[in-house]
């Protein structure tokens, strides 16, 4: 007979706030780059999101030995992240509170109630998971179900089925296309290109905009980005925003039943700004990484740019879940000018691209 440890029920018993700490960060970082205020603390809110999903993957796992380490290591990249980004929900501050001081004195008690909480936190989570992070929210959401088994019986076996269909937690659906942003920038060639030795991935998120919100319309702009994971912040990345993509119901249905035809091949103005009411194209660059200086074509003159869509072909994948996430691969050339916060230049020539776009709702 398996009997919980002390230790394991005090893991367990944060897990839920774990669960949505991790499905904040997942958010955050397929948004817009951070542009507010950075405290004097010197980390951006960039890294520090990074830092905290790296924290508390590490204290998804520790043990006996570990627990107060990683839980303090936890806590410290939790605090950061609160002086770097905020923490408007207050859900950063809430999972500081229940780390409490890091040590392992809790009453053990078989709450069900907590148990079928934690697993209705880590479904709602799993059910919105990528191929990035399929498998980490899987093997949570299979752990909560193990762990509702233990604290509430399964006199049905209804449990255990979901639990057998999860299998190895390893998604069926892998993406393996190249996925790249080239140019020439000020007369120096730039490849941001998947499937090199520079560990280049593609970045898949959504910009969001809506109006008349109450009335259920919502405009969406998606954004397909490149950067590298070794070394991160190191090397150069970038993205292409397409904006005012979609204007409808602000729910997946609508969203889902149009997502992989508004990518339509033609010219697309170049956009000065973002936010506005025009369907178009805007191109960020960051030479080193998001630590460095930010170039964007949505600050300045784009009278002699040129965007196109020249391909747009579905990159939908279906969850063992059975949900569907629709993905558009979207191919272009370009050339367009940058420009940072000091109106320092870069012109881009003979650019192409080749991204990945996700679905918002």
């Amino acid at each position: 007979m398996f009997v919980e440890t002390q230790f394991e029920i005090r893991v367990r018993s944060i897990l839920v706030l774990l669960i949505c700490v991790i499905a904040f960060i997942s958010v955050s970082c397929q948004n817009e780059p951070y542009e507010g205020e950075i405290p004097s603390s010197g980390l951006n809110c960039e890294t520090a999101i990074a830092n905290t999903a790296q924290a508390a993957l590490s204290f998804l796992s520790a043990n006996d030995d570990n627990y107060t380490q990683l839980c303090i290591a936890y806590r410290n990249a939790l605090q950061a992240q609160i002086l770097a980004c905020g923490d408007p929900d207050g859900s950063l501050q809430t999972a500081i509170d229940a780390l409490g001081d890091c040590t392992i004195t809790v009453t053990m008690e078989d709450d069900c109630d907590s148990a079928s909480d934690e697993v209705d936190a880590a479904e709602l989570a799993f059910q919105n998971a990528n191929v990035d992070n399929y498998t980490s929210l899987c093997i949570t959401y299979r752990t909560a179900l193990e762990n509702q088994i233990m604290l509430c019986g399964d006199d049905d076996g209804s449990i255990q089925s979901i639990i057998d269909s999860l299998g190895d937690c390893i998604n069926s659906a892998s993406f393996s296309e190249e996925i790249y942003i080239t140019g020439v920038f000020n007369g120096e060639s730039i490849v941001i290109q998947t499937g090199t030795s520079d560990n280049y991935l593609p970045g898949v998120g959504s910009g969001f905009t809506s109006l008349n919100y109450e009335e259920n319309n919502c405009i969406i702009g998606y954004k397909g980005t490149v950067a590298s994971s070794l070394p991160f912040n190191e090397l150069p990345l970038s993205s292409v925003s397409f904006d005012y993509f979609y204007d409808g119901e602000c729910d997946n249905t609508n969203e889902s039943s149009v997502f992989n035809s508004i990518f339509t091949n033609g010219n697309y103005e170049a956009l000065e700004a973002e936010g506005g009411l025009l369907q178009g194209i805007h191109f960020e660059y960051y030479p080193i990484g998001f630590e460095g200086v930010w170039y964007t074509t949505a600050i300045g003159d784009q009278s002699g740019s040129q965007f196109e869509i020249t391909n747009s072909e579905s990159a939908n994948y279906t969850l063992n879940s059975g949900f569907v996430v629709h993905r558009q691969i979207v191919e272009g050339t370009f050339n367009c000018t940058l420009y940072d916060t000091s109106s320092n230049l870069i012109e881009v020539t003979n650019g192409t691209f080749r991204v990945l776009v996700r679905q918002f709702f």
